[in-house]
């Protein structure tokens, strides 16, 4: 059992540090292209902004838009736990990960400024901390498909349970996207405006 752990901190160390990489060379980026990166992120923050501040925005169907996408993602890990290109995807998916937060960082600070800057990344705390919870879990449960099989089929209540907490953590970050995140953005685009 405590090798089992070691194992799991291990590989969580490595794919953490993918997704250190990645915010890494999104930052590195950022900073030879800023011109190309900062026009690319206004054009990305005119289409949101445009359908948030519209009058005909369903949190409904956002939400269930954010949904999608992360049962889609969580489903693509579960695939991939099946098969020998489990660790590759799992790599792929956290340095994709860190670069689009490193992204989202540099630029919204460049365009911004820093303490506007700020208040827009504050606005993804709540739900990007529940996702990367799930995608912890994820990984290490695709981990544990992929390595000891058996013994997930062996107990089948542990895996639903944890299925069940997966899904629970997914609607509740779906939740904070679709309306704490929502809310934030809109005040600072009347605060701005």
């Amino acid at each position: 059992m405590k090798r089992n752990r070691r194992v799991d901190m291990a590989y969580l160390e490595k794919i953490s540090i993918l997704f250190l990489i990645g915010i890494l060379v999104a930052v590195i980026l950022g900073v030879f292209y800023k011109e190309s990166f900062n026009l690319l992120y206004l054009e990305i923050n005119k289409r949101i902004y445009q359908i948030i501040e519209n009058e005909s925005f369903k949190r409904e169907q956002y939400f269930f838009v954010c949904l999608s996408e992360i049962v889609g993602e969580t489903l693509l890990i579960w695939i991939f736990s099946c098969t020998v290109f489990s660790k590759l995807y799992n790599g792929f998916f956290c340095f994709k990960k860190g670069f689009i937060v490193g992204f989202l960082f540099g630029i919204t600070i460049v365009s911004y400024g820093f303490k506007k800057g700020i208040f827009v990344l504050l606005s993804y705390i709540p739900h990007g901390t529940v996702y990367g919870i799930v995608l912890i879990i994820n990984i290490l449960i695709s981990r544990g498909c992929n390595e000891e099989y058996r013994k997930v089929t062996q107990n089948p209540w542990k895996c639903i349970l944890w299925c069940l907490l997966i899904i629970i953590l997914m609607v509740l970050g779906v939740c904070f996207e679709s309306s704490v995140h929502i809310n934030l953005l809109r005040r600072f685009l009347q605060e701005n405006s």
